[in-house]
């Protein structure tokens, strides 16, 4: 279960870090199905800063072309994502393939490495919802 909610919370800054280098330039708060926020999302240029609740760095995404490189807050970098028309291909650190996710409009669906059905995003404006394997928010 730990590596399943480890992806998903890269999915997370996935999603976000998609959104905004193609939606938004500024602040945008997450948060969790209650509504209570979880942290914040910056965008400037090609650049996502992300931030917990507290305020402090959580890490980094650059995008650079289709691929978008994840830093932790101390630099260091955490995966990769790489977009080719409507399929994403995330990677770890290593280079390993650890999940992929379909691009359907405004719809993200994100299967695990073995092509297993995980969940899935959908934003509009500055809201991000995500959706785990049964459809349910979280």
């Amino acid at each position: 279960m730990k590596s399943l909610k480890s992806f998903l919370c890269g999915v997370l800054v996935l999603a976000a870090a998609l959104m905004s280098a193609d939606v938004f330039a500024g602040t945008v708060t997450m948060r969790d199905s209650s509504g209570n926020s979880v942290g914040s999302a910056t965008s400037s240029g090609s650049r996502t800063t992300f931030r917990d609740r507290a305020g402090n760095v959580t890490g980094t995404a650059e995008k650079s072309g289709s691929r978008t490189t994840f830093r932790d807050s101390a630099g260091n970098v955490t995966g990769t994502a790489e977009v080719s028309g409507n399929k994403i291909t995330f990677r770890n650190r290593s280079g390993n393939v650890t999940g992929y996710g379909e691009i359907s409009g405004s719809t993200v669906t994100y299967r695990d490495s073995a092509g297993n059905r995980i969940g899935s995003s959908e934003y509009s404006s500055d809201n991000i919802i995500f959706r785990d394997a049964a459809g349910n928010r979280w």
